[in-house]
């Protein structure tokens, strides 16, 4: 505060005593004023800030909860309102049943979170936690639990926090994974060898052919090599089905409408299925058309029928659907291997014994079964995933005990139209040639059988392991008719 006068000298003493403390007066005042406005707009944000995180706590779908600890146990649990998007349950039903929150956890998981929870009343910091909850719908969920723990006087627990998130979609899509890289890593084994096996399996046949064609047995053994022709075609197929498992078969794709093929296969499945399994169909009759190999389709759905009526040896109902479907994001981000975009789908569901959750994580292995010995191979469904991932489809299976299997193929949708069927040939008799041919194959067995075929044909053989030109000098020293050489 600042008092001014013309004349000198114009305050006595007593007068600046008093200026003095009005000024300090005022400037309490001043200060007092100052301050009470600065607590109201305190105020104001702490209230702010409260409604936020009240509101923020609200809206998460994840369960907080509060534990308070007095003298190393539980004296309370608050539950958050995510419980109830969690679990199933609300923060009522928990307060009315102080011993819900562990009745809620799967059986097999209650003691490693009684132990948990014995750990952290003693103060011991434990790592964030994966375990089951039995969900009020009766569903078994994954849930991701991790809490902070808090001290109050003297150091001592006074209370822990703890969030619990529904992990289930990244469980499942987890478990997809696995079996994704499980199956992959089968495929490239299961396919090396059925390419080794096929190879063998053509010099087999093919000099037991020759057997037959140049009269090279006599009559009484024309009969075992017709055996070892009809067991190379036995083993041939499963060569077959273990190379459409591993993806590596060759397709001969076009475009059709799956309807079509349904029906063609159906004329033959009642004598299939028999008279004790009643077949309905329910196709879509604006069904899309896909792209596919279709031989291959109805052999992939011969398999499913096949396992149907395996499943039911007392008699059921097996039923074949088709429709048009569409993945969208969320379908495809909750199943690994899909893509987003229009789809056909063929649903094969039967009411026979169904299957058990070990038993789902293996049906699309090869050689996996369920029957008893001599009676399958464990192929029909490797072939058909096979096929069906290969054909840039996606396949799920649904099955529990005594309730059936609903097996869903998913082919994605073409805009193309089928093309009219055309009337078959009969089969013409290859021609017998009389030029030169150079077959190139590192296999000298397999070699030596294809060239010897085309040599009955009438043609003139060259042969050789590789492709790799030779030098001039052995070009000019060779003999024209043998080549053998692997450097040709």
């Amino acid at each position: 505060m600042n008092i001014y006068s013309a004349q000198p000298e114009a305050f006595d003493e007593h007068e600046l005593e008093l200026l003095e403390e009005l000024a300090g007066d005022l400037a309490y005042g001043i200060t007092a004023l100052r301050t009470r406005a600065e607590h109201a707009k305190a105020e104001e944000a702490l209230r702010g800030s409260e409604e936020r995180y009240r509101s923020l706590v609200e809206s998460v779908t994840d369960y907080l909860y509060t534990v308070r600890v007095r003298d190393g146990k539980i004296a309370e649990i608050i539950h958050g309102p995510g419980c109830q998007g969690v679990t199933g349950y609300s923060p009522e039903e928990y307060q009315a049943a102080p011993d819900l929150w562990i009745r809620i956890v799967h059986p097999e998981d209650q003691a490693m979170i009684l132990d948990r929870s014995r750990r952290m009343e003693a103060g011991e910091k434990v790592d964030l936690l994966e375990h089951r909850i039995l969900h009020k719908s009766g569903q078994v969920r994954w849930v991701r639990n991790t809490a902070i723990l808090r001290s109050g006087e003297q150091g001592k627990l006074a209370e822990y926090e703890g969030l619990i998130q529904d992990i289930t979609d990244y469980k499942h899509l987890q478990e997809q994974f696995v079996q994704a890289q499980r199956l992959e890593a089968i495929g490239l084994l299961a396919g090396g060898v059925a390419h080794d096996f096929r190879n063998q399996l053509t010099v087999v046949k093919g000099y037991a052919e020759m057997l037959l064609r140049g009269e090279m047995v006599r009559k009484d053994g024309t009969e075992f090599v017709q055996q070892i022709l009809e067991a190379s075609d036995r083993s041939a197929k499963i060569s077959e089905q273990l190379l459409a498992f591993s993806r590596q078969q060759i397709l001969r794709p076009e475009v059709v409408n799956l309807n079509r093929l349904i029906d063609e296969l159906a004329k033959s499945l009642p004598r299939v299925l028999g008279e004790d399994i009643h077949l309905s169909f329910e196709l879509a009759p604006d069904l899309g058309n896909v792209k596919l190999d279709a031989g291959q389709f109805q052999q992939a759905l011969m398999n499913l029928v096949l396992n149907a009526r395996d499943a039911m040896p007392r008699g059921g109902r097996l039923t074949i659907e088709t429709g048009n479907f569409e993945f969208d994001e969320g379908f495809v981000r909750r199943h690994l291997g899909s893509k987003p975009g229009p789809q056909v789908m063929i649903v094969v569901s039967d009411t026979g014994a169904g299957m058990n959750a070990e038993t789902l994580r293996h049906i699309f292995e090869p050689f996996f079964t369920t029957k008893g010995p001599g009676q399958g191979t464990g192929l029909g469904l490797a072939m058909v995933h096979g096929f069906v991932k290969q054909s840039g489809g996606y396949v799920t299976v649904y099955s529990e005990v005594d309730h059936g299997t609903t097996f869903r193929i998913y082919l994605p949708r073409v805009a193309e139209t089928a093309p009219t069927l055309a009337k078959a040939e009969a089969p013409r008799e290859l021609p017998r040639g009389s030029g030169t041919l150079l077959v190139v194959e590192d296999e000298q067995p397999i070699r030596q059988v294809v060239a010897k075929t085309l040599r009955e044909c009438g043609y003139t053989v060259l042969e050789t392991a590789t492709r790799k030109r030779p030098s001039p000098s052995a070009t000019a020293t060779r003999d024209r008719s043998t080549c053998s050489s692997p450097t040709w």
